[in-house]
């Protein structure tokens, strides 16, 4: 399991026995709202040498993988903020998501920030088929935070939780379900082929901004790196690249491509910035609905991420997808096709919820016949303004381009290029 693990404000890792102390001053001073919404606090004020016994118990419990437990900080460990876990409960096909957050510091978006990251971890360390988050049906802010981060609520359990007065109240259990693989072989291999451009103009522009900036070498992050399109661009430019991407078939393609890259599988809440010269999402990679937690405030935390892991003069070049991105009302269908594959989208735009759906029905040849495979991805509408506005928050000196290079940009995508000001200090 991941350890620790590094959010924009906080940092999570395993328990220790010497956090006793501070661990038992933060229940101290939040035992009448903790004695409200979870069991193990009725049982609370414990001694320093119980807690330390406990924290003990829990990590190795968290060593041995038989469950995950993780302290909340602040991003530089010097206050205890709450606790979070990932709990099996017996069960070896999901995994229960459990957190409290001090009460003198609620309200700040802590317990999401940190369930988001037990989501990302949940995940990515094991083989679960979902996560749970199970919360008092009175709890309306424990409620929120699985709403958030696109938990459904698929049963009430009734009168059974107990309250510290001895009432009895109903339980709801909020379910995500492990997302099927998102551009396996077949539609990463034709949108390989028949999909590059994109990319490929991309590259060219961000080679051109690197050298006018005097940047000719360096670390370049490609989030959402696909077939490894871009990436292969920059390395026969002189750069180091790190890619990253949510297929393993796309991270396959991109390892063949470009042998001197460094590719991973993740997604970009989670992924580690290192210091770099560039950080790339090209082509809607900030819209794509795979990752549950991807929503506002995600994304601001990216930009600050990628903010502070850039050097002076350092570029961030992205594209996202707003409401003209396809015509509304619908579905409309197109279809194209190569050699040796064919694949057949239908788009769907609901204005409601800012949110376009593909249904994408791929056909590829395999020795005489063809195979079908079908995918669905569904993208969050995002509004160009409020971009911008973010990237400035951010630090960022911000322009929208028409394209990145000589390639017209698709109808309703805008290409950002956001720069570290040269004045600001080195990342770190």
């Amino acid at each position: 399991m991941l350890d620790p693990i590094r959010s924009t404000r906080l940092l999570l890792r395993c328990w220790r026995p010497e956090d006793a102390s501070r661990l038992k001053e933060a229940i101290d001073a939040s035992l009448p709202e903790l004695k409200a919404w979870v069991p193990w606090a009725l049982y609370e004020p414990s001694p320093v040498d119980a807690i330390e016994t406990r924290l003990g118990d829990m990590r190795q419990k968290f060593l041995s993988g038989y469950d995950w437990s993780y302290a909340i900080f602040n991003a530089d460990e010097t206050r205890l903020l709450g606790g979070a876990g990932l709990h099996p409960r017996g069960r070896t096909d999901h995994l229960e998501i459990g957190y409290w957050i001090r009460t003198d510091a609620t309200g700040n978006g802590f317990a999401l920030e940190a369930a988001r990251a037990m989501c990302v971890a949940g995940f990515a360390g094991t083989t679960i088929d979902h996560l749970e988050i199970h919360c008092d049906a009175e709890n309306t802010r424990s409620a929120a935070v699985a709403r958030r981060l696109g938990f459904q609520l698929t049963q009430t359990i009734r009168q059974s939780a107990v309250t510290a007065r001895g009432e009895y109240r109903n339980t709801l259990i909020w379910t995500l379900p492990r997302s099927r693989p998102a551009y396996r072989s077949d539609l990463a291999f034709i949108h390989d082929s028949g999909y590059s451009a994109l990319a490929d103009d991309a590259a060219r522009r961000l080679v051109d901004e690197l050298r006018r900036a005097g940047r000719t070498h360096g670390t370049v992050v490609d989030l959402g790196c696909g077939s490894g399109i871009l990436a292969s661009r920059l390395v026969d430019a002189g750069y180091r690249v790190i890619g990253i991407d949510v297929s393993e078939a796309m991270v396959s393609l991109a390892r063949a491509r470009s042998p001197r890259a460094t590719f991973r599988v993740g997604s970009f809440l989670s992924a580690d910035l290192p210091e770099c010269v560039a950080v790339t999402a090209i082509g809607e990679v900030l819209n794509y609905g795979f990752d549950s937690g991807n929503d506002t405030r995600a994304r601001r935390d990216l930009f600050d991420r990628v903010h502070r892991s850039l050097v002076p003069g350092g570029v961030f070049l992205f594209d996202v997808a707003g409401a003209d991105r396809a015509q509304s009302g619908g579905p409309h269908r197109s279809f194209a096709q190569g050699t040796d594959w064919a694949v057949l989208v239908e788009t769907l735009i609901d204005a409601n919820t800012a949110t376009l759906t593909r249904e994408i029905t791929t056909f590829r040849k395999v020795g005489p016949q063809f195979r079908r495979d079908a995918e669905t991805h569904t993208l969050t509408l995002i509004d160009a303004d409020a971009v911008l506005c973010s990237l400035r928050d951010a630090g960022f000196e911000v322009h929208i381009v028409a394209g990145y290079d000589s390639m017209a940009l698709p109808p309703g995508l805008t290409a950002f290029l956001a720069q570290k000001p040269r004045g600001t200090q080195e990342a770190k």
